[in-house]
């Protein structure tokens, strides 16, 4: 993988995996309607998928957003 992805780490990765693609959604207060989690829902029943974990930012204990 190219340098940019290197906080990535993908365990058990197929061998005959030619083109992966990586579906994120988030739920929760961004999540309007709940269209990104519905949509990754039908995606995880429409393809076979392998459950992954919740992603973590170690060492970041609070976010911080530039004043408008």
């Amino acid at each position: 993988m190219p340098d940019s992805f290197s906080a990535l780490r993908i365990d058990d990765l197929p061998a005959d995996l030619r083109r992966p693609v990586l579906v994120v959604a988030f739920s929760g207060w961004n999540d309007a309607a709940e269209s990104a989690t519905s949509a990754a829902r039908l995606l995880c029943r429409t393809w076979s998928v392998k459950p992954s974990r919740r992603p973590i930012s170690i060492g970041v204990t609070s976010l911080l957003s530039p004043e408008t």
